[in-house]
């Protein structure tokens, strides 16, 4: 093997070199030129001690089970389902039975807030008055909520 091109510069020894596959990093800054020879300064890097505990590790790791490399994905999965699908699905159940149970005389507040009297069901549309004389048609999902007989009375 020919012997590796000696080094010439001046060595930095607060920012050492390092060897990765036989190549290597040097600072070099002006100054009084040191000749050194490749392959003997860098027998000994400072970061042997990191590759050296490196070597020492056991090869045989085991890999981790099926079990536990899907435990955490599982958590969360029922986590959502317990705090977040299951609340929404039993509300969208509670307002399809609301919007099923609508009739004529009902008073509704709407989505949008305003306060009225059913007069007209239909199959996708209600007839809602909002005064006297004042009747609109709106979607039967876009009623919120049903509330007490006599509440229109008691706003005005």
């Amino acid at each position: 093997m020919p012997a590796a091109p000696p080094l010439v510069g001046r060595i930095d020894l607060a920012a050492p070199g390092y060897l990765c596959n036989n190549c290597a990093f040097v600072s070099v800054r002006n100054g009084p030129q040191i000749t050194a020879d490749a392959n003997s300064f860098f027998e000994e890097t400072p970061m042997d001690f990191l590759i050296s505990s490196a070597m020492a590790q056991d090869a045989a790791q085991q890999a981790p089970s099926m079990l536990s490399s899907l435990l955490p994905l599982i958590l969360i999965v029922v986590i959502f389902w317990f705090l977040l699908i299951r609340p929404q699905m039993k509300r969208n159940k509670q307002h399809r039975e609301l919007v099923a149970g609508l009739s004529a005389g009902d008073e509704v507040v709407t989505a949008g807030g305003m306060l009225g009297k059913i007069t007209e069901v239909g199959e996708s549309f209600v007839s809602l008055e909002l005064t006297d004389g004042v009747v609109i048609k709106l979607q039967r999902h876009s009623v919120a909520q049903v509330v007490p007989k006599g509440t229109i009375d008691s706003s005005n």
